[in-house]
């Protein structure tokens, strides 16, 4: 008896056309974009113009806003009747608005001062248009509604964009024997902690306190520590024992450390009491 077999179940093939006609239309549908961005160029390149005082480089902002201009090319769909340009500009400013946002500051400052920072690049134009000048910060804050200060700060957040190096030379010191001014690197004007301002501190405190003391123990401080005397040469100046100098000098010492801000170093004892 003979073996049966399986019937062999193909799936019936699309037809020809069909398959033709799809790739026509995904091939009109790519030429289609592919004008919309050649035809649009300019779009981008005039929108990334806004932004181009908001960056260090404008080339970046320019290929943002293509990538923004490829973006909506893809979305756009003629069929529900919408402007190209209509569609396309929030598109690419949104693009460029968030790099600069996450990419174009060197120090990010808040959020806030980063968007009204945006705000002002955009007014700009058509407020120099309007006023026949340039901006102020007065203009700028009645025409955005802001206040004086917000606007003055988002305007100096534009120095997080272009940090100066430190390495940056500019006319600084003057040569004394020329009389002319010479590069100086920026590093080289940056303040620094100064410990003379202690030392300054220190020593009107100690004038005041000294000049409440009596004449002899003030003299023989001023012999011993301003002037680098001997005790030897201090007796022999104020006519007493060597002796009793460093007797003066250790009690008065001790009434000085134990004086107050303010306070008189003649009330004060030459004893601690209970010592």
């Amino acid at each position: 008896m003979p073996a049966l077999t399986a019937p062999t179940i193909t799936a019936p093939a699309e037809p020809a056309s069909a398959s033709a006609s799809a790739s026509a239309s995904a091939s009109a549908s790519k030429d289609a974009e592919h004008r919309l961005i050649l035809d649009h160029l300019g779009l981008a390149e005039a929108i990334a113009h806004r932004f181009s005082g908001a960056a260090p480089d404008w080339l970046d902002i320019r290929q943002v806003a293509y990538l923004g201009l490829v973006t909506a090319a893809r979305r756009f769909d003629a069929s529900l009747g919408h402007d190209f340009v209509s569609f396309a500009s929030p598109t690419i400013t949104g693009a460029i608005k968030h790099h600069l946002r996450d990419h174009g500051w060197f120090v990010r400052p808040p959020r806030a001062v980063q968007e009204l920072h945006s705000a002002i690049i955009a007014t700009i134009p058509a407020l120099t248009q309007q006023l026949g000048r340039h901006p102020d910060t007065w203009d700028l804050a009645a025409a955005l509604e802001r206040s004086h200060h917000e606007v003055t700060e988002a305007v100096a957040s534009s120095s997080a964009f272009h940090p100066l190096s430190l390495d940056l030379e500019h006319r600084g010191k003057v040569d004394a024997s020329t009389g002319r001014s010479g590069p100086t690197p920026l590093h080289e004007t940056i303040g620094a902690p100064d410990g003379a301002y202690d030392r300054v501190d220190a020593g009107i405190w100690l004038d005041q306190i000294c000049s409440a003391l009596p004449e002899r123990e003030r003299r023989a401080l001023l012999l011993r520590f301003a002037l680098n005397r001997s005790q030897t040469e201090i007796a022999a100046e104020l006519g007493i024992s060597q002796m009793h100098v460093s007797r003066i000098l250790a009690r008065t010492l001790a009434r000085l450390r134990r004086t107050g801000p303010g306070q008189d170093p003649a009330a004060v004892p030459e004893t601690v009491p209970g010592s």
